[in-house]
């Protein structure tokens, strides 16, 4: 399972992991590993499949948290989202000081324009936890962009530049690539995506599902860079 998940996510090799992805969806325990069963499906447009396998797992695996935030991920790609942010408030009162939940339930908030309750978990994890990974800083920005404050913006934009010059961990050329979509400059948008792609940075693989791109699915540059990532399915296209 790991093996093909690291196919996917480090090697953009899809040829061998929709092969293997193939086999577990006529496996007895699919759901139980995260990557294959569940990630792989769902960054490649698959959202139904996603949701059975979800549910699944959570059935007979209720306890552990990993299934809960793609869930309700999930459920906003199939525009059921009264369902996703029910089943985050639930999962707030469990999961308080989790890592991975706190940084989850952030994103899946802002995207489904609970911005407070995003806001309010972003606060709990750098309250919490000294880690700022990029996915944060990005957030972070967003935040700050959406209560017009100049110096959070550039102080965040900052740490992620300076997280790409170093060449770190994290995607960040990936993050400032969202943060120009979120504020609707998709030229700047272009060239980070670019950058991220010259990278090799592992967000890429959310290139085809990634909200905040809806925007650019009809720019060349945009398909350009789908077709070099190498999706096994054509691209969405956005009536003119």
């Amino acid at each position: 399972d790991l093996l093909h998940f690291g196919y996917f996510t480090y090697d953009w090799n899809f040829e061998l992991a929709e092969k293997y992805y193939q086999t577990r969806l006529k496996s007895n325990d699919l759901g139980r590993d995260l990557g294959m069963d569940v990630i792989y499906p769902m960054m490649t447009g698959r959202f139904s499949e996603t949701l059975l396998t979800l549910n699944n797992r959570i059935l007979n695996m209720p306890q552990t948290i990993w299934s809960y935030p793609p869930k309700a991920g999930t459920l906003f790609f199939l525009d059921r989202e009264d369902e996703a942010i029910e089943l985050l408030g639930n999962c707030d009162k469990l999961f308080t000081h989790h890592i991975y939940y706190l940084q989850e339930s952030a994103k899946w908030y802002y995207y489904l324009e609970e911005y407070e309750k995003s806001k309010n978990q972003l606060k709990k994890f750098t309250t919490i936890f000294p880690d700022r990974p990029p996915i944060i800083l990005w957030l972070s920005a967003v935040h700050e962009h959406r209560d017009d404050n100049e110096e959070g913006i550039a102080k965040y934009l900052s740490e992620l530049n300076r997280r790409y010059e170093d060449g770190a961990s994290g995607s960040p050329a990936w993050f400032i690539a969202l943060y120009y979509c979120a504020i609707e400059d998709y030229e700047e948008a272009i060239i980070w995506l670019q950058r991220a792609y010259d990278r090799h940075e592992v967000e890429m693989i959310w290139l085809r599902e990634e909200p905040l791109l809806i925007p650019l699915r009809n720019d060349t540059r945009y398909l350009e860079l789908y077709s070099k990532v190498g999706f096994p399915m054509e691209p969405y296209s956005i009536p003119e």
